[in-house]
């Protein structure tokens, strides 16, 4: 039994039509029914596949326009970038300043703990004065770090000169084909070893009673009669092998090159001795390994308030910039 002539037939959901009679004109591919069912009309389910690529579709193409970034555009990311450098290129610096500082602190460590551990094979006492050996010659057999704890990170090592020279706050000192960037405190030498005079190895110790640059009164003597152990440097950031700091040394005139390169007359002397070790070599500040085998940072105007021999008296605080 057929339906009556003009009415029209409902649409079950999610059919399409198909005449059974004709076929129906074309179909959108969007699904939208273009006209209304008629009689004998039959229904199939709606799974219309995707056109292929290369199929030709009814569907309309919308140009796609491409466009580059303008002038206005280009100068704001320029402008954010630069602001973005000048923003983290201190923090950058401050960063790496950090970095050759803690390096710098632990290689003063290594050569502090190479000296003690000397002291304590050799009855306490630690070694002598040796005009022809810096303290890398007695220390080396104790420090097994001694090629990368030679120099302070601060310093170029390549810039040595190979002969007899003093250091600056970014040049290490020369002597006897050593090179290096540390000193140790001259008031730790053995004033009593012997031969008083001639070492082993041609080398002469500095104490004689008639010498007024030695202090003989000065000297520590052993690692285990030192008072106030914190407030004794062994080791420290040098412009030379070693240093006799004394209370009325005068501030140098010029931080980064205190000793004048090239000038080994210079820091002999009373009033110049502290120059050996006041360089500008950590923003102000050198760092020093301490009796009690401590290492710390030291501001250069505090340097007169430790205790650099045992007669050294303290002077406070002075203004270095």
């Amino acid at each position: 039994m057929t339906r009556p002539a003009g009415r029209l037939q409902e649409r079950p959901a999610g059919f399409l039509r198909t005449s059974g009679l004709r076929e129906m004109a074309s179909v959108p591919r969007n699904n939208v029914w273009a006209r209304q069912p008629t009689v004998g009309t039959l229904w199939r389910c709606n799974r219309t596949p995707l056109p292929s690529p290369d199929e030709d579709t009814d569907v309309t193409r919308v140009p796609r326009h491409r466009r580059g970034f303008t002038l206005v555009e280009l100068l704001v990311v320029i402008a954010i970038i630069a602001l973005l450098v000048a923003i983290l290129a201190p923090t950058v610096g401050r960063a790496k300043n950090l970095a050759r500082d803690m390096v710098c602190r632990n290689n003063v460590r290594q050569w502090n703990l190479a000296f003690t551990t000397y002291c304590l094979n050799n009855g306490g006492k630690p070694f002598p004065r040796n005009s022809s050996v810096v303290h890398f010659g007695p220390l080396s057999e104790f420090n097994p770090d001694i090629e990368s704890t030679t120099h302070c990170p601060a310093t170029d090592p390549g810039a040595s000169s190979g002969g007899q020279e003093n250091g600056t706050a970014r040049l290490p000192w020369t002597y006897h084909g050593w090179s290096g960037g540390y000193g140790i405190n001259g008031f730790w030498y053995d004033p009593l070893a012997e031969p008083l005079w001639h070492q082993p190895d041609g080398g002469e110790t500095y104490i004689t009673p008639s010498d007024s640059f030695a202090f003989p009164d000065d000297w520590f003597v052993t690692l285990a009669g030192a008072d106030r152990a914190s407030e004794i440097p062994v080791f420290s950031d040098m412009a030379w092998v070693d240093a006799w700091p004394r209370d009325e040394s005068a501030i140098p005139d010029d931080l980064i090159d205190p000793m004048g390169r090239g000038n080994q007359h210079q820091g002999k002397s009373a009033l110049t001795s502290m120059w050996r070790v006041c360089v500008d070599r950590h923003d102000l500040h050198v760092n020093i390994a301490f009796a009690d085998q401590s290492t710390r940072s030291v501001h250069l105007g505090s340097l007169w308030n430790l205790r650099w021999s045992r007669g050294f008296e303290p002077q406070g605080e002075f203004d270095v910039e």
